[in-house]
């Protein structure tokens, strides 16, 4: 297992121009990471959606995260028994129905861009 991968990442929405940087939705039973235009834009939403546009579905919950980053990290141990070391910059995977792109790798940093379909197509 890689060291440490987990809090290497950070995790943005891909359901947009530009990724977003996703946030931890904590008002629900089950926490989950969700996109900052989840919700409408207030006081305590400076990011969300304005009121005259439809607001982002994309979300995962912590296990799909958690499954998202240990799937990378199987592809990462791969190339590495193959001495393989590379940029994983622009890797693209899928975990069930959510499309993972690797937006930004770096020993110290890693980008994970996520488009949850079941989601994002629940709004539709």
């Amino acid at each position: 297992m890689i060291k440490n991968l987990w809090e290497k990442t950070e995790l943005y929405c891909m359901n947009h121009k530009e990724p977003v940087r996703m946030y931890i939705y904590e008002h629900a039973v089950s926490p989950f990471y969700a996109c900052p235009r989840y919700m409408r834009k207030d006081a305590d939403h400076p990011d969300g959606h304005e009121e005259n546009e439809p607001g982002c579905a994309n979300r995962i919950s912590f296990d799909a995260y958690w499954k998202i980053v240990d799937k990378f990290g199987e592809i990462m141990e791969a190339d590495f028994a193959n001495g393989e070391i590379q940029d994983y910059t622009g890797l693209r995977f899928r975990w069930k129905q959510i499309d993972v792109k690797i937006l930004s790798y770096s020993e110290k940093k890693i980008l994970i861009g996520v488009s949850n379909r079941k989601e994002i197509d629940s709004w539709h």
